[in-house]
């Protein structure tokens, strides 16, 4: 079994449930046909960079998934057959994966995680205001030191003057292009 990464656009216009059922038709093909969603990244309705099918906006859905190679044909014929599915583009995932842990364990490694965070955004929180302690004075002194600075006068450059451009009639022209020898003619 090899890792890919699908991307998919779908059309945002549709109802909820229908991008829902758009959404599980994809994890769904690659379930039945022996695969397995590790990662489901629901982007949300974006703006697209360009119009497609007169569409501004998008609502983008990437799965990273473990299947065989058989079942990519099948997965693509599923986007082109659906005119819900704006654009797509399937991959080899070459990136480090990290399988969801279960819904259950999940809640409490998350609030640990944000105390943790908390505890250590309040230590830095009160290094930061030391340093801009610190750092006030030596912000003054300098802006001192620019105001006491003299300011140099650019050097001053003199226009060079342009030929002026002399419009010449269309007989002017003619009598300059012909020559004596075509008048003996």
């Amino acid at each position: 079994m090899r890792i890919y990464e699908t991307t998919f656009i779908v059309n945002p216009q549709s109802d909820d449930s229908t991008i829902e059922s758009k959404v599980k038709a994809v994890t769904d093909l690659i379930a039945n046909n022996g695969g397995k969603v590790i990662n489901e990244n629901r982007i949300g309705t974006r703006r697209l960079a360009y119009a497609i099918k007169r569409l501004t906006q998008g609502y983008y859905t990437s799965l990273i998934f473990k299947a065989e190679p058989v079942i990519l044909p099948e997965l693509e014929r599923l986007y082109k057959l659906d005119e819900a599915f704006l654009r797509y583009l399937t991959i080899i995932y070459e990136g480090n994966i990290k399988e969801q842990e279960p819904a259950e364990e999940a809640p409490a490694a998350e609030t640990e995680k944000k105390e943790v965070e908390s505890k250590d955004s309040d230590h830095l929180r009160g290094r930061r205001e030391e340093a801009a302690a610190k750092e006030e004075p030596k912000v003054e002194e300098e802006k001192k030191e620019v105001e006491q600075k003299p300011v140099e006068e650019a050097p001053v450059v003199e226009k060079e003057e342009t030929p002026e451009v002399v419009e010449s009639s269309e007989t002017e022209e003619r009598t300059k292009l012909s020559s004596p020898e075509d008048d003996e003619l």
